[in-house]
């Protein structure tokens, strides 16, 4: 691909330390993209792209860092939010703050900075933006209830932009990656289940596992970042894309449109709790 048709590009992209961000990033700049990767820690190894602190849950973290953006390239071309965080447990056990903490990055910063980058992108009648969904924003699954409502929510919301954007250039595309070997294994938070709570502890210890395994056997963060390099220049983007190694994820959500409802979630309770 010719730098000359990428130059002049500017990425903003989060969640950038780690993970698919981080691939997602050096590939981009790789392909002549200029790429400013935010996150709230550094990358602890070398990269090639530009990196800010930002916090996305941060409302001043995200202005400061938008206009500091704007302020030397002039253009933010393409938004991709992919900061989330991933939390494990019974949404009876989940608390205030966990809920506040998962939601304030998983969704509430994502609003955030698409409010700070539309002005811009209305301005040229151009942009895209790119949503990292999950197979979670599609199926209820078991224990992960307050992180699947965050992605239930930016499935909403991405619909919905698209439609109020759609007369003004800007696309707006959501990814939903199944089960990716990432950082996100080691970095979720986990609601323990008390060990005399029978009525969750044995189902909780089997989702966990199968959750687990499913990562550890998953595709690369790489199979996501070509991904974004191939929408970012299709002229009519789809609403979504889902993307994974497991076959079985990838076609569930399929089973859950031809499937009776009682039929599909017991498909779902035996993949994780047998």
């Amino acid at each position: 691909m010719s730098s000359s048709l990428t130059s002049k590009k500017v990425v903003l992209l989060t969640g950038a330390s780690s993970g698919i961000g981080r691939v997602t990033a050096e590939l981009l700049v790789e392909r002549g993209y200029i790429v400013y990767g935010v996150s709230r820690n550094k990358p602890k190894e070398p990269f090639n792209f530009n990196w800010l602190a930002l916090d996305v849950s941060d409302i001043n973290s995200i202005t400061k860092g938008v206009s500091q953006i704007i302020s030397q390239e002039k253009s933010i071309d393409i938004l991709i939010n992919n900061a989330g965080i991933s939390l494990i447990g019974s949404v009876e056990n989940s608390t205030t703050n966990q809920i506040n903490t998962l939601m304030n990055c998983n969704l509430l910063g994502v609003i955030y900075l698409i409010q700070q980058v539309l002005p811009l992108m209305k301005k040229h009648q151009s942009g895209t933006i790119i949503n990292i969904s999950s197979i979670g924003g599609l199926i209820g699954l078991p224990f992960q209830g307050i992180y699947c409502a965050s992605k239930f929510a930016m499935e909403g919301l991405s619909e919905s932009l698209r439609m109020e954007l759609h007369q003004l250039g800007i696309k707006v595309v959501l990814i939903e990656p199944g089960d990716l070997r990432t950082s996100i294994t080691k970095n979720r938070q986990i609601n323990a289940i008390d060990k005399h709570d029978h009525l969750y502890q044995q189902h909780f210890a089997r989702t966990k596992n199968t959750i687990e395994k499913d990562e550890y056997d998953g595709g690369s963060p790489e199979i996501v970042a070509r991904l974004i390099c191939k929408i970012i220049h299709m002229r009519k983007p789809k609403v979504r894309y889902a993307v994974g190694k497991q076959r079985s994820q990838l076609i569930a959500p399929m089973l859950k449109k031809v499937l009776p409802s009682r039929v599909f979630e017991k498909f779902i309770r035996g993949y994780y709790f047998n």
